[in-house]
């Protein structure tokens, strides 16, 4: 069991996703295994850019796109809790809207379900590499590698046809008899439903989630 030596909240993110994707195969990536699957699947400019990126966070996002684009299926941050499964269609995009928007194409990518070789993936590795190559960093964190260059991607390769598309939203979730009032949740949702609930602050350290 891969989550038998993560903290307890991060375990109970994955037994939720794997509970709402049955049969799926779950599988946990270190930056080891990332750099390992990009070197065996990606070309050396891919490479150059992930082992270039800086912050960690930045190398996350390329390697999504990498592992999206060639193997297809669900992939999901440590940091969210599945209500349901992520709502998807044969040959089509599951997308969030972004919560956090520097422009009107930011689309999230905490949470992102597509087929094997989209061309959305395919775009968004090209623009990364290209980002690195010129030293690009525009004026947010979202936009060298996260999710203003994803939008961005997507509508460059997309039809709206193409994407099944939820939304991030700030939900205040109802709470027991005698707990305190939560803030605000950072949650997904599809058609109204929820889909899942980020038990992490914003952009806030992963030790919120019990990983040093």
């Amino acid at each position: 069991d891969q989550s038998a030596d993560l903290p307890e909240r991060v375990s109970e993110n994955i037994r939720s996703f794997k509970a709402a994707h049955p049969g799926e195969q779950h599988v946990l990536f270190g930056e080891a295994e990332l750099s390992e699957f990009i070197a065996a699947h990606f070309d050396a400019e891919v490479l150059s850019a992930f082992r270039t990126l800086r912050p960690y966070t930045y190398k996350a996002d390329l390697a999504k796109y990498c592992l999206l684009y060639e193997r297809g299926g669900v992939y999901a941050d440590l940091s969210y809790e599945f209500l349901r499964g992520v709502p998807r269609e044969k040959g089509r995009l599951s997308v969030f809207r972004d919560l956090l928007s520097s422009t009107p194409w930011d689309t999230s990518l905490g949470v992102v379900a597509a087929p094997m070789r989209h061309r959305a993936m395919a775009k968004a590795i090209e623009l990364v590499c290209a980002n690195v190559k010129r030293e690009y960093y525009g004026p947010t964190a979202l936009c060298p590698t996260g999710p203003t260059l994803f939008g961005k991607a997507i509508a460059m390769t997309c039809d709206p046809e193409d994407l099944i598309v939820g939304e991030a939203v700030r939900l205040t979730l109802p709470t027991g008899e005698g707990e305190p009032a939560q803030k605000p949740s950072h949650c997904l949702q599809h058609a109204k439903e929820l889909v899942a609930i980020k038990r992490k602050r914003g952009g806030g350290p992963v030790s919120e989630l019990g990983i040093g």
